[in-house]
């Protein structure tokens, strides 16, 4: 084998490896591409024979798996729509990437199934490519977190939870006398649990041993089995690494311990909680799916499948701070907190995470230092870009990393073009 290509393997097999060890994180990566799976008419399922199972680890098998077929390789609950839906105007108006290049051209050259764009109570950009459908629910990787933040901002506005001080353990016995139960919902929404956990930029990725293997995905021979992630926070032997609500640390650990604190208080699952308050409130389409671990409680970190258009309720919900369909659904004061960071919370400032550029809070990555774009971010491209200030969003789903570096000149393309009509 020559030099060429031996440098090509290797660094594809280096790409699989960064890809597995990244696979449920919300910050980007860069992509390794082919055809999307097109020539192989874009498969479903746990990957190619003989490779570890994964259904997000392998580029032909990513557009199938990410637009429903993920859907049948795992425990799932159903959302169900309420029974009307918000209205929702067409006003289809070209949306240039460059001078001679449209939305739907960077859609095709970078692997986005979809995009939308949507102000007000209209949406201005919808397109589909991959051979996709509006019909089709397609897979959040992290984007669940944002959407887990807006139900602990219904729960709040509803006196489900008290207080963002309280500690996890007020609302879930369970953990009473553990490690992980005196974690305050403040610090578990900052990412500052201080749990002894890796998952990004930090060292030797032990995510998946200490979480997601027991807790969600499984191990590799018996995928989906035998996986409890409550059990995984409540019998936690790794302790701290740091103090918490004193530095950012990713991890899947914090949003499973606010759902635990959901499901405690409400005594309901959190699709039931999301069908009966946030589905409803926004008026959602169709029926959206939590794909679940095998004692049934749901992965809030990344897999929630919903419709583009109901993707989009929810960025215009948080673009128009709380209100859609001329309703309040969540309080201002909610997104107040989402938006602006405490003396105390420096460590989340754009420029203060290592390795990343933007801020976070709340499980929403903050592009800009006044926090009027809020954006939900997943692995894989997964984005919707929020600004306050127009009250526009844009949806991008995604079955690829490339192209991330243009999605803030998309965004100010989409506030720009939709403001103009």
């Amino acid at each position: 084998m020559n030099k060429k290509k031996m440098q090509s393997l290797s660094k594809r097999k280096f790409l699989g490896y960064v890809s597995v060890a990244a696979a449920v994180s919300g910050f980007p990566l860069k992509g390794f591409s082919s055809d999307y799976g097109r020539d192989l008419g874009f498969p479903s399922g746990w990957g190619p024979m003989g490779k570890t199972p994964n259904p997000w680890a392998y580029d032909d098998w990513i557009v199938g798996n990410f637009s429903g077929g993920i859907e049948q390789l795992f425990n799932k609950v159903v959302v169900k729509a309420p029974s009307e839906a918000t209205y929702l105007a067409d006003k289809p108006t070209p949306m240039r990437w460059s001078l001679f290049s449209s939305f739907q051209d960077f859609q095709r050259s970078n692997g986005k199934m979809g995009m939308l764009v949507a102000r007000a109570d209209s949406i201005y950009f919808e397109n589909y490519e991959f051979e996709r459908s509006e019909s089709m629910r397609f897979y959040s990787k992290s984007m669940a977190k944002s959407v887990l933040s807006l139900l602990t901002g219904f729960a709040l506005e509803h006196g489900v939870l008290s207080n963002l001080e309280d500690t996890i353990d007020k609302y879930d016995a369970r953990l009473k006398g553990k490690p992980l139960g005196a974690i305050t919902i403040r610090q578990a929404l900052n990412m500052s649990s201080g749990v002894d956990i890796c998952h990004w930029l930090c060292g030797a990725p032990n995510n998946f041993e200490r979480f997601e293997l027991h807790g969600f995905l499984g191990h590799p021979k018996h995928r989906g089995k035998n996986t409890d992630q409550d059990a995984v926070i409540i019998n936690w032997p790794y302790g701290f690494k740091s103090q918490p609500g004193t530095s950012f640390n990713y991890s899947h650990v914090d949003p499973q311990l606010i759902s635990m604190a959901i499901r405690a208080a409400t005594k309901m699952s959190i699709a039931q909680f999301m069908e009966r308050g946030l589905w409803k409130e926004i008026g959602a389409e169709a029926d959206a799916v939590w794909l679940t671990d095998a004692a049934g409680a749901e992965d809030v970190s990344s897999s929630l499948l919903a419709c583009m258009r109901d993707w989009g309720r929810l960025g215009l919900l948080v673009a128009q701070n709380g209100f859609i369909g001329g309703r309040r659904v969540i309080s201002d004061s909610w997104f107040h907190e989402c938006r602006t960071l405490r003396t105390d919370e420096g460590f989340l400032r754009k420029g203060k995470i290592a390795g990343y550029d933007q801020g976070y809070k709340f499980y929403f990555h903050h592009p800009r230092d006044d926090g009027a774009w809020l954006r939900f971010g997943g692995d894989l491209g997964q984005s919707i870009c929020t600004d306050s200030k127009s009250g526009t969003c844009l949806v991008i789903l995604s079955a690829s990393n490339r192209g991330g570096q243009d999605y803030r000149g998309l965004f100010e393309t989409s506030i720009s073009t939709a403001s103009q009509k």
